[in-house]
């Protein structure tokens, strides 16, 4: 076993929360703390930090997930409840004091809270906590409509319950003033920590509880199955405790605090808790430069955390230790089904060739900032001898809210966000997805809009008309797109493809699917490099081919690669839809914003099966009823002023 395993000790925690009580009208909110805080004198000193309403920047990730535009709409509320000090009964735990301090430093530091609670050992008493969780924090909540995030946080120790309450103790946690492990002054129960949780569900866009507690796994019982934890644009409210309800849970080496803690810091800020989503937001400044950020779901985090502790199980059971570490739990808090779950930022600083910079992420954070109406870029190469780099550029430019792919003014600006933000979504198919399940389809997958395969390299695909009947007749707004064949002329590949597809107005734009023709090898790899300097003049030309027969502006198809080879002035009158799935650095030049978006290549589609190429549309609902009408580059045009 290696040597940090062997430092490895016991650690008790828990959430001490009381029951929820509304606020009584004769509370005094109009006091006002020295940093702005809304609350009586006694209270000042908990906030560690405060930002004003409104003040500051707010994040285009949290303006995206709760769909609000300006700072002062939105809140992201941290309580931290640590506990490590014991003096009547002698079980200090050291850990939970770093768990605190960590947490902290997390939430005001990377994760842009406005504000932080601190309740810290003798502190954290109850009619204090029993303040902030039901009077404050309710009164907190009605300022901001429902567009608030709450995260609750405790390390502390935690007493086993038996029979469900039915006879006999029910769990409990404990307080710094216990004169004993049973102490009823200084304990509180598991079921009176949900009744506020349920309370404050109601109230906030997103609850989390992290309870780092023995037995902590108590808490659950109380929510309904539903819902899912990754859905970070729909509000709910969810809990992960570290441990079951029947088992103590562990820290590191008591400096390093929890297991627990330290794990999920770890996952977030390294974005390895998500690794699908940890550059879900991709801004390409049209020059080589790009920023990167991303999330961390409640569901991956957690997963996360329970592959951690499978390692780290694997490496005790190795070195003979006589400890493992139970599996987490993640369960609902609120009655009603939580539809959706919490996220944390996460933002991974990489250098010029778009190589992640490791361990480097707690000094380099900062300077990457996703503000409302900026996103600043600088140069984050990182040597230990300089911890303050001076920036190698500052370009500022305006990052709208919610679908969009471009930027005001900045047509070579090309942005990507995670695909949830944007509405319309739809599928592209061919003959290589079999017979699909339409029944299927339509109920459980609903798609916007699907592009079926007409042409292909060898002729017309054989599930064209089939798919495109089906189709029609379920009312899903489809299109066809032709594979670009670089043996034959624009002239050919036309009169193929208006012999596949006859002319209905109803049908979407025109594709052109250009590949990579490394990618095809034999014949199609031996007429492209006869002459590679035709091919952006010869998609041009059947383009406007399509055009004149389907009267709509056709769309130009294909990898970030592949266009990227094609960034001139031939392509620009029509509409660009890119396949990214965000695995490499992103290649794509041109002055023109996406209109489609191929997020993904192997989504788990009901009605089409595993590896469908999953898209979205760039836009609004007005946007697309003017895509639909093939009215010009409806993209450019969003972004040209």
């Amino acid at each position: 076993m290696s040597k940090p395993f062997c430092a490895w000790m016991v650690m008790f925690a828990a959430l001490m929360i009381a029951a929820p009580s509304f606020a009584s009208e004769d509370e005094d909110f109009s006091a006002v703390c020295e940093n702005g805080a809304l609350a009586p004198s006694e209270y000042c000193k908990f906030f560690v930090f405060y930002r004003k309403d409104g003040g500051g920047s707010l994040d285009v990730r949290v303006g995206d997930a709760l769909k609000v535009t300006k700072p002062e709409e939105t809140r992201a509320i941290g309580l931290v409840i640590s506990i490590s000090k014991y003096p009547n009964i002698k079980a200090d735990i050291q850990a939970a004091d770093v768990d605190g301090e960590r947490m902290v430093h997390f939430l005001t530091g990377s994760q842009k809270f406005d504000e932080v609670i601190h309740l810290r050992n003798e502190e954290a008493t109850k009619d204090n906590i029993n303040w902030f969780l039901d009077t404050y924090l309710v009164n907190r909540a009605a300022a901001f409509d429902g567009k608030a995030r709450l995260l609750i946080i405790y390390s502390g120790h935690g007493l086993y319950g038996d029979n469900n309450g039915i006879s006999g103790k029910q769990a409990a946690f404990v307080l710094s003033s216990a004169k004993s492990d049973a102490d009823p002054s200084a304990l509180y129960k598991m079921s009176e920590l949900s009744g506020s949780l349920q309370n404050l569900s109601q109230k906030y866009f997103h609850v989390l509880t992290l309870i780092n507690a023995c037995f902590g796994g108590g808490l659950f019982g109380v929510g309904k199955m539903g819902g899912n934890p990754d859905a970070f644009t729909k509000p709910g409210s969810y809990g992960i405790a570290a441990g079951d309800d029947k088992t103590e849970v562990y820290s590191l080496n008591p400096t390093q605090g929890s297991v627990f803690v330290d794990t999920l810091i770890d996952g977030i800020t390294s974005g390895k808790a998500d690794t699908r989503y940890r550059a879900s937001y991709v801004i390409n400044g049209g020059d080589g430069r790009q920023i990167t950020a991303g999330i961390t779901r409640t569901n991956r985090l957690f997963n996360y955390i329970t592959d951690v502790y499978a390692d780290v199980n694997q490496k005790l059971a190795q070195s003979n230790e006589h400890v493992q570490l139970v599996e987490p739990w993640l369960g609902s808090t609120q009655n009603e089904i939580a539809r959706g779950g919490f996220f944390f930022l996460t933002d991974l600083p990489v250098d010029e060739s778009g190589k992640t910079i490791s361990q480097t992420y707690d000094m380099m954070r900062d300077k990457i900032n996703i503000g409302r109406y900026s996103i600043e870029r600088f140069d984050v190469s990182f040597e230990p001898a300089n911890p303050n780099p001076k920036p190698k550029y500052n370009d500022k430019f305006d990052i709208p809210f919610g679908p969009v792919s471009g930027i005001p003014g900045r047509p070579e600006i090309k942005i990507f966000k995670a695909p949830d933000i944007y509405p319309i979504v739809g599928y592209d198919i061919s003959a290589m997805d079999g017979v699909i399940n339409w029944d299927k389809l339509i109920k459980e997958s609903a798609p916007r809009f699907v592009y079926v395969r007409a042409v292909a390299n060898k002729g017309e695909d054989a599930r064209y008309k089939i798919n495109a009947d089906s189709l029609s007749k379920n009312h899903i707004d489809y299109g066809a797109y032709f594979k670009f064949n670089y043996c034959m002329s624009p002239k050919d590949q036309y009169n193929l493809a208006i012999s596949a597809v006859p002319y209905d107005k109803d049908l979407l734009p025109p594709v052109i699917r250009i590949v990579n023709p490394a990618d095809e090898k034999g014949e199609q790899e031996a007429c492209y490099k006869k002459n590679p300097l035709r091919v952006a003049q010869d998609v041009a030309a059947l383009a406007q081919l399509l055009l004149g027969h389907y009267h709509k502006t056709p769309v130009i198809s294909g990898t970030h690669y592949s266009l990227s080879k094609y960034p001139g002035e031939e392509l620009k009158p029509y509409m660009i839809w890119v396949a990214y799935w965000g695995t490499a650095q992103l290649k794509m030049g041109g002055s023109s914003p996406w209109t489609l978006w191929q997020y993904s290549g192997h989504e788990v589609v009901p009605g089409i099966g595993a590896n469908t190429e999953a898209n979205v549309f760039f836009g609004t609902e007005t946007q697309y009823s003017e895509f639909k009408a093939g009215k010009g580059n409806v993209a450019l045009r969003a972004v040209q002023m």
